[in-house]
């Protein structure tokens, strides 16, 4: 079975809230982030996306904390330290 994020409505950027849903409704964060990541990428037919390998698309952040324990840490702005995107800083 694949589960992927995904919702139709939202401001773009609500992404973190969704995660936060998935939560609370039984997934673990890290369930939730791979509905977010491999999940999407599966549901989209895109074996490009969705994980960190050699030939692989990358869009990455990092953060100060851990989001595989706390998705909180998410939707607070001030700890996302840097983003990347296919592989050049953008912020």
């Amino acid at each position: 079975m694949i589960l992927a994020l995904g919702y139709d409505s939202g401001p773009p950027g609500a992404s973190a809230s969704e995660l936060l849903r998935l939560a609370d409704a039984g997934l673990s964060p890290t369930e939730a982030l791979r509905a977010a990541t491999i999940g999407g990428a599966a549901a989209l037919n895109r074996p490009d996306l969705g994980r960190i390998s050699v030939g692989a698309t990358a869009d990455l952040f990092v953060a100060d904390g851990r989001p595989d324990v706390d998705l909180g840490l998410l939707t607070r702005p001030s700890l996302i330290i840097e983003v990347m995107r296919s592989g050049a800083v953008v912020s």
